[in-house]
């Protein structure tokens, strides 16, 4: 069954790839319970489990993926982000059972608004300041640098690690980090935006593609946009 909208968008990407290269998925999470949305308090985000259907989807969405001797995956510390990595892997494992799935665990760098706070006291007297407005005021350049590093700077970091990472790695290696909606936006924003506000909200596992060609540039692809990601600067 294909997927609809944006995720259908991300798989197609991720289905064009040749499995003899390097790339990397930064993808949200699958379906989770909607039912308090706007109600529970951030602290309690992880009350927020994968549905049945979101993990159904995961599973078929990593059944897709292409036949890459590698496959590892890594996650937030957030539960339906390491749910959403293990439907993946299974998915994947039960089509290509020869080729090798690691479950790499947590990264700290796919949460952007803790691992690059500069100041996590400042930074929360801004959460507390603006709200549910936190992310897009970060992402909008509305919070001091003194708080949290520029969108810009974080993404280009981020990028950077992804891009190490997979450099390390032999041929045929797919890396799929699951992190959340504001991770996808914020790098959205900053390899194809400015578009905040603009452009639908970022879909369950819905993401942009990295791809690490030794022989040409690497390129960023989300739906049918593409970035050349030597001109990102932070």
């Amino acid at each position: 069954m294909e997927f609809e909208s944006a995720d259908g968008s991300t798989l197609r990407l991720v289905r064009a790839l040749s499995p003899d290269g390097r790339a990397t998925l930064v993808i949200r999470h699958a379906e989770r319970d909607q039912s308090a949305e706007g109600v529970e308090p951030p602290a309690s985000e992880d009350r927020w489990q994968l549905t049945a259907s979101g993990r159904d989807q995961a599973r078929r969405f990593g059944a897709r993926i292409p036949p890459f001797r590698h496959v590892y995956l890594t996650h937030t510390r957030i539960a339906r982000t390491r749910d959403t990595a293990s439907e993946i892997a299974d998915g994947f494992r039960r089509v290509h059972p020869q080729s090798k799935v690691e479950l790499a665990g947590i990264d700290p760098a796919l949460s952007l608004t803790t691992f690059y706070a500069r100041d996590p006291e400042l930074r929360d007297r801004w959460r507390a300041k603006l709200g549910e407005g936190f992310y897009h005021g970060w992402i909008a350049g509305a919070v001091p640098p003194e708080a949290i590093a520029p969108v810009g700077v974080a993404v280009a970091d981020l990028v950077a690690r992804l891009r190490t990472r997979a450099e390390g790695e032999p041929e045929s290696a797919l890396h799929v980090a699951v992190s959340h909606d504001v991770f996808v936006t914020a790098i959205r924003e900053v390899l194809f935006g400015p578009w905040l506000g603009a452009q639908p909200p970022v879909g369950f596992l819905e993401g942009v593609l990295l791809t690490w060609d030794p022989t040409g540039p690497a390129t960023a692809r989300w739906r049918d946009k593409v970035s050349d990601l030597s001109k990102l600067r932070g």
